[in-house]
Formats: structure tokens, C-alpha cells, sequence
């Protein structure tokens, strides 16, 4: 829990964050909250005790100082080793997704004297802090360290910037097709560039919502525009990714930004920032330091040892974020020891069920408007990216939406034992208000384009495949990912008791 700001407390009663989260292990709750955030496992959590127990005695006989950046940098090769990558590339670990984009907006100070403009893609469906972030603002009312900040002001020693959001969603509360994004981004980008600005285009890669925007096509269209100054980022902060993904970024020269916490349920919350060698050789060459406010959100130890920009930045080490990051590792390392073909076997029964029992039930009503994500990408292969993994829905009762006030209700009942308030009732009843289901919160969505409603969200985590090859036995794997589809249907049976029990939602 250290290394955060507020979104990482707890209340005293449920011992949970804002975002219904356990600092230790939760096996009693269903949880597919991936999109969102989830509870350590037991596995995760034991390991990461067992590293601590060890950080503790080698502290004792090699100075704590050592230990504590020898087991950052062993993290960061984790990492590589895991998603293959070249020793050249560099690896910043920050507290949370929100902090990798303060990052980038203070690293973007320091290598252009330029007037700079980020444009953001998907506005509506990145961290709500993140447009904060990139101005050089404070987006909480205290920092990764600990210092009191004032959410909205200005960071020491940022300079003013221009950031143009471009939303998945027009007025209306519609989704924009693929060209008409394509459109809107290159056209931004190109009247940018005509005032001589740089611009930072950060490419969404899996929203809040599963959707992807620009194209690959209007990525390469970019290369004919004349002396563009541009660097982009890839938001794969869901980490909805394969290792290939993350190569063919990085070897076309993109910053990527991955968190631990989401696709891997880690727990909340493990940023990082993954550079390219030809970016970080450009940073590495810089002779200008950090913005100066950045003291009261980052060490020095966090960012790679060769960079002169990071060397004014505080001593001392953020251990929570490192735990939390070591608890992450765990989870892909035991994901990528399933093989393979039975990963993705896995993968597209689990995903096929959920798609399935939203549809058949009569009170949920799956998000529309899909032809943004279908398969935008130019390739026959079994991939991650290229199938949905988040199932968000809208709940309907006596055939009319919810409003947002009952969905963050309903939210927030599904993961609650409510069976007090059934005590007269059958033991099968009872059982299911006892059950706590926790999966993705309320996004804010129009419903019919008309309505002012949210989604909820079911989606599939590594966990739900790693756990079911726990046994390495084929026939028991496929048993184990039918079990948790049963969890799926008591999710659905226990919002169906919610609806029904009026007094419930009011």
C-alpha cells in the first residue's frame, strides 16, 4: 500500500480501496475486475512475502541501498525476459498508470525547447487524472511520496503545453468509426506540426471498454507529413497484449505504457514506461534535469542510473510500488507458462461464455457499437489484442436503463455480502446475496444515444487462466475454466436478485 497516493486507502469496516480492492488476498469474492483492478492472489502475495523476507537479509549483510536497486533492476529484467525485449531498452517504474503520463509530460520538457502539444486519443476512456497529468498538474491532493499537493495546480518548473483531446464518442454520445478518428487525429497532428510545434500522440491500445484507436494505416500515413517533430505513446495500460505486440512497437521507435495491475491482476497500483533505445539514447543525451516539482513524486532510484536528467531527483526507494510490481511479475510469469495453444483455447472458450450469457439475459443489454474493435489489425494469427476481453453491458429494469446513482449501487451490492437482508428466504437465495462478485465499475455511457446511463464490466483476467493450469493437466484445465464460468453465471443470477429486490437500488 505504500508508494501511493488516496486512491490506494482503505475503509476501516470492508478493508477495500475506491476501486474494491483487498491489500491482501480475497479468494472468497468472484472477481473478474480486470479492467478496473483486482485483489492479490494467494499465490502473488506469498511470493511476495517470501521476496521481502529475503530483501530483509540481504539488506543486512550488502547495505540496504544495493539490495533495494538490485531488486528494482531485477524486476526490470523480468520484465524484458518476460516480454522478450531488447537489454537496450529502458524501464521507469512509477506508482500508477496516472504517474507513467506525468512522466512522459516532464520527460517531453527536457528533450524540446519547442512549444508542445499532446494529443490525446480516447480522452473519454483513459484514467481520469491523465489529461491533468500531461499538462503538468497535480491530479491528486497528495503525491507518490506522500507531500500534500493541490489537485489541479501546476507541478513546479513545468511550462505551459497544449493538449487536444479527441474522444471515442462524438456530442451524442455515439462511437466514432475508424475513419472518422483516423481523420480527426491526422488532421490534429497536421495543424500542429504547420505551427512548428512538437506534438506526443498517445495511441490508445485497449481502453476502459476493450477499443483501440488510430489505425496502424494512419500511423504510416503520418510519415509523409514534412519535418514532423512527433513521438508517440502507446497506452497499452490494460497490458492487453503479446510479447510481439510490444516488439513491433518499440521497434518502430514508440514509447509504451504498460501497467502490472490490470489484463495481469497485480495489485493496484504498478506503472511503468517502457523506451525504445533510439528514445532512450535521446533522453540519455540531454543535459537539461527534470521539471523540479517531480522531487515530491519520484526517486531517483526509479528511473534508469545512466540518465543525468534524473540525478536531482529525491534518495530513497519506492518499495510499495516495487512489491506491487513484484506480486505482477509473479502473475505473467505463471500466465506464460501455459502453453500456448491451450492459453488460447482457454482464452477464446471463457470470452465466447461471457459474450454468450450477457446476451441471453433478458436485463442486460451488451454495449453496442462494436465495429471500432473488430479486428482492426492485419493479421491471421491468434492474438490477444485481436479478441474481445471486456464485456461491458448496460442493466435493465422493467425494460428501462438504470441510472448511473443504480449502477454504482448495484456495483458496489455485488460486491457485498447482502444475505441479511434475505434471511426469511431459501438457502439458495441466501447463498447467492452472501457471494461477493467483483468486476469492472461504472463507466458513464449513454444508452440508445438517448439516455444517461453506465456500464458495468465482466472480463477476462491472466488469472483465470493461469489458475486453471495450476494442475498442468489437460483435462482438469478445461474443467477448472468451466468452474470459473459458473462464477459468471452466479454474477448474473445475484444482479438479477438485485433488480428484483426493489428496495435494494433506491
Amino acid at each position: 500500500m505504500a508508494g501511493g497516493d488516496l486512491r490506494l486507502n482503505i475503509d476501516e469496516i470492508d478493508l477495500l480501496n475506491k476501486y474494491g480492492c483487498r491489500p491482501f488476498p480475497r479468494p472468497e469474492a468472484f472477481t473478474f475486475a480486470s479492467s478496473t483492478a483486482t485483489s492479490v492472489s494467494n499465490f502473488a502475495f506469498d511470493k511476495s512475502d517470501k521476496a521481502r523476507s529475503i530483501l530483509i537479509k540481504e539488506s543486512l549483510k550488502n547495505g540496504f541501498k544495493n539490495t533495494a536497486i538490485d531488486f528494482s533492476e531485477s524486476l526490470k529484467n523480468s520484465i524484458k525476459k518476460l516480454f522478450k525485449l531488447s537489454e537496450a531498452c529502458e524501464i521507469i517504474f512509477s506508482p500508477s498508470g496516472t504517474d507513467s503520463s506525468l512522466q512522459i509530460a516532464a520527460i517531453t520538457q527536457i528533450i524540446t525547447d519547442k512549444e508542445i502539444t499532446h494529443v490525446l486519443v480516447a480522452s473519454d476512456e483513459t484514467g481520469s487524472g491523465v489529461s491533468a497529468a500531461l499538462k503538468g498538474c497535480h491530479f491528486e491532493n497528495n503525491t507518490a511520496l506522500n507531500y500534500p499537493a493541490k489537485k489541479g495546480d501546476q507541478i513546479e518548473g513545468f511550462r505551459d503545453v497544449d493538449l487536444i483531446k479527441i474522444p471515442l464518442r462524438d456530442e451524442n454520445g455515439q462511437l466514432k468509426s475508424t475513419p472518422q478518428l483516423d481523420a480527426e487525429v491526422f488532421n490534429a497532428i497536421s495543424k500542429t506540426n504547420q505551427l512548428g510545434k512538437h506534438i506526443v500522440l498517445h495511441v490508445m491500445d485497449h481502453s476502459k471498454l476493450g477499443y483501440q484507436s488510430p489505425s496502424e494505416d494512419m500511423l504510416e500515413k503520418l510519415n509523409l507529413l514534412q519535418d514532423l517533430s512527433l513521438q508517440v505513446i502507446v497506452d497499452a495500460a490494460q497490458l492487453r497484449l503479446d510479447p510481439s505486440d510490444i516488439q513491433n512497437y518499440l521497434q518502430k521507435g514508440y514509447i509504451v505504457s504498460i501497467t502490472g495491475s490490470k489484463y495481469f491482476t497485480g495489485p493496484p497500483y504498478s506503472g511503468a514506461l517502457i523506451f525504445p533505445k533510439c528514445v532512450s539514447k535521446l533522453v540519455n543525451s540531454v543535459k537539461n534535469t527534470l521539471p523540479e516539482g517531480l522531487n515530491k513524486y519520484y526517486n531517483h532510484s526509479d528511473w534508469p542510473g545512466s540518465w543525468f536528467c534524473s540525478k536531482d531527483l529525491s534518495d530513497g526507494f519506492n518499495y510499495g510500488s516495487n512489491m506491487r510490481w513484484k506480486a505482477a511479475i509473479v502473475e505473467m510469469e505463471r500466465y506464460y507458462r501455459t502453453p500456448i495453444l491451450y492459453r488460447n483455447m482457454g482464452i477464446e472458450m471463457f470470452c465466447n461464455f461471457v459474450e454468450d450469457s450477457i446476451k441471453e439475459a433478458s436485463f442486460l443489454a451488451p454495449l453496442a457499437g462494436d465495429e471500432i474493435n473488430e479486428n482492426p489489425y492485419d493479421t491471421k494469427e491468434f492474438g490477444i489484442r485481436n479478441i474481445r476481453t471486456i464485456f461491458p453491458f448496460f442493466i435493465l429494469k422493467n425494460k428501462e436503463v438504470l441510472s448511473v446513482a443504480q449502477v454504482k449501487k448495484l456495483y458496489v451490492l455485488l460486491n457485498t455480502d447482502i444475505s441479511n437482508q434475505f434471511e426469511s428466504t431459501s438457502l439458495e437465495i441466501i447463498r447467492l446475496a452472501a457471494q461477493k462478485c467483483h468486476i469492472g465499475q461504472a463507466v458513464n455511457v449513454l444508452f440508445d444515444n438517448d439516455v444517461q446511463s453506465a456500464v458495468l464490466r465482466i472480463s477476462l483476467g491472466a488469472r483465470v487462466i493461469s489458475e486453471s493450469w495450476v494442475n498442468r493437466d489437460i483435462s482438469l484445465y478445461f474443467r477448472n475454466i468451466e468452474a470459473q464460468m459458473s462464477e459468471i453465471t452466479v454474477i448474473i443470477k445475484k444482479i438479477e436478485l438485485i433488480l428484483n429486490t426493489p428496495d435494494l437500488l433506491n
